[in-house]
């Protein structure tokens, strides 16, 4: 999927829960992260069911990027679903534990490099006395 246009100009976790609100029949959980590197302005993880989902919860990344041309409100929005394995592996395990169980090989993979990233994150280094 492309880039959509998206003017926010208030509150970034609401106006992307409304976002999806509008294309899913539940949205479960989100939560947003900002990013200070890249193009990224912030990226949302969030756990939502839709109509074909028969109940199922599954997991939709935004990537959220400024447009320069849009003013100070207008950003670029691209929509992910687990099942394309977004390139973005940071969901929290909040997020993670929401899901229902998938056999989509894609979204099996990016909830594992997901579950590794928490883990790595999680490892406290271990000091040595000298």
């Amino acid at each position: 999927m492309s880039y959509e246009d998206i003017m926010i100009a208030g509150d970034v976790t609401e106006a992307l829960e409304a976002w999806l609100a509008r294309r899913y029949e539940n949205v479960v959980d989100i939560e947003v992260r900002g990013v200070l590197e890249g193009e990224y302005a912030a990226v949302a993880y969030a756990a939502v069911q839709s109509p074909q989902s028969y109940g199922s919860v599954g997991a939709v990344v935004l990537m959220l990027k400024h447009d320069l041309e849009g003013g100070a409100d207008g950003y670029r929005i691209k929509e992910m679903t687990e099942d394309e394995g977004p390139v973005v592996d940071f969901c929290p395990l909040r997020i993670l534990d929401q899901l229902s169980p998938t056999e989509n090989h894609f979204a099996e993979h990016w909830r594992d490099r997901c579950r590794q990233r928490i883990t790595e994150s999680d490892v406290t280094p271990q000091f040595s006395k000298s």
